[in-house]
Protein backbone atom coordinates (compact mmCIF):
# COMPACT_ATOMS: atom_id res chain seq x y z
CA UNK A 1 0.00 0.00 0.00
CA UNK A 2 1.47 3.27 -1.21
CA UNK A 3 0.77 6.27 1.60
CA UNK A 4 1.53 9.57 0.93
CA UNK A 5 3.97 11.80 3.11
CA UNK A 6 0.65 13.75 4.42
CA UNK A 7 -1.09 10.57 4.93
CA UNK A 8 0.70 8.89 7.55
CA UNK A 9 1.14 11.35 9.90
CA UNK A 10 -3.03 12.06 9.26
CA UNK A 11 -3.33 8.83 10.32
CA UNK A 12 -1.06 8.49 13.43
CA UNK A 13 -3.16 11.65 15.12
CA UNK A 14 -6.98 9.97 14.07
CA UNK A 15 -6.10 6.67 15.87
CA UNK A 16 -3.88 9.13 18.59
CA UNK A 17 -7.41 10.39 19.13
CA UNK A 18 -9.20 7.66 19.36
CA UNK A 19 -7.38 5.76 21.72
CA UNK A 20 -7.18 9.42 23.79
CA UNK A 21 -11.00 10.11 24.25
CA UNK A 22 -12.14 7.35 26.04
CA UNK A 23 -9.16 7.50 28.60
CA UNK A 24 -9.25 11.60 28.73
CA UNK A 25 -13.02 11.56 29.60
CA UNK A 26 -13.06 8.83 32.47
CA UNK A 27 -9.85 10.40 33.76
CA UNK A 28 -10.63 14.31 33.76
CA UNK A 29 -14.14 14.38 33.26
CA UNK A 30 -13.81 17.51 30.77
CA UNK A 31 -17.96 18.23 31.41
CA UNK A 32 -16.87 19.20 34.87
CA UNK A 33 -14.42 21.83 34.50
CA UNK A 34 -14.98 25.44 34.23
CA UNK A 35 -15.13 26.98 30.26
CA UNK A 36 -12.25 28.91 30.37
CA UNK A 37 -12.68 33.00 29.47
CA UNK A 38 -12.67 34.08 26.31
CA UNK A 39 -9.38 35.89 26.38
CA UNK A 40 -7.54 32.21 27.01
CA UNK A 41 -9.68 30.64 24.01
CA UNK A 42 -8.53 34.02 21.53
CA UNK A 43 -5.16 33.25 22.83
CA UNK A 44 -4.84 29.65 22.28
CA UNK A 45 -6.68 30.56 18.84
CA UNK A 46 -3.94 33.02 17.85
CA UNK A 47 -1.58 31.00 19.19
CA UNK A 48 -2.64 27.76 16.69
CA UNK A 49 -3.26 29.69 13.64
CA UNK A 50 0.40 31.69 14.28
CA UNK A 51 2.15 28.12 15.02
CA UNK A 52 0.53 26.38 11.94
CA UNK A 53 1.82 29.64 9.23
CA UNK A 54 4.91 29.55 10.88
CA UNK A 55 5.51 25.67 10.32
CA UNK A 56 3.59 25.86 6.42
CA UNK A 57 6.69 28.95 5.82
CA UNK A 58 9.31 26.56 6.92
CA UNK A 59 8.12 23.57 5.01
CA UNK A 60 7.49 25.65 2.08
CA UNK A 61 11.10 26.99 2.43
CA UNK A 62 12.80 23.90 2.73
CA UNK A 63 11.07 22.09 0.19
CA UNK A 64 12.00 25.00 -2.37
CA UNK A 65 15.84 25.24 -1.28
CA UNK A 66 18.25 25.69 -4.90
CA UNK A 67 20.23 22.31 -5.67
CA UNK A 68 23.95 22.91 -5.21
Amino acid sequence: MELTATQVPFGQLVATTIMMVPMISVIDRPWRLPVPGLAVMVSILALAIVSTALAYWFFSASTHLPER
